[in-house]
């Protein structure tokens, strides 16, 4: 299953359509990558999947990381990145990683300032 393409993101104030520039069945770590190219500012969303552990404890792991990077005028690109990393049981409740990861989503939206200010 893939994500319908574009996927759009909204980045400075307006929509970017990030294109899937490939649907890598196994071949490379990540298995989807999207694309948004414009000045002067790239987008890159990568998300991948992958099960570790042994038999009686397998986890799921699932990996979006986007990374932007501005060319401002003249001086050095620069870069951003966020991820976001969900594990959990193979045998577990989806519900229960739905949960979590949207507990933890919505509370960094309410202190995304206070974090990159360096607070704990």
């Amino acid at each position: 299953m893939a994500f319908t393409s574009p996927i759009q993101l909204t980045l400075h104030g307006a929509t970017r359509d990030l294109v899937r520039i490939n649907q890598d069945n196994y071949g490379s770590y990540w298995r989807a990558k999207y694309e948004y190219t414009g000045t002067p500012v790239e987008v890159l969303l990568k998300i991948t999947h992958s099960k570790e552990g042994k038999s009686s404890a397998v986890m799921e792991r699932h990996i979006v990381d986007i990374t932007v990077t501005e060319y401002p005028t003249g001086a050095d690109p620069l870069v951003y990145q966020c991820y976001t990393h969900i594990r959990q049981p193979l045998k577990g409740l989806v519900a229960r990683g739905v949960e979590l990861a949207g507990s933890i989503t919505s509370w960094i939206d309410s202190k995304e300032a206070e974090l990159i200010d360096w607070e704990n």
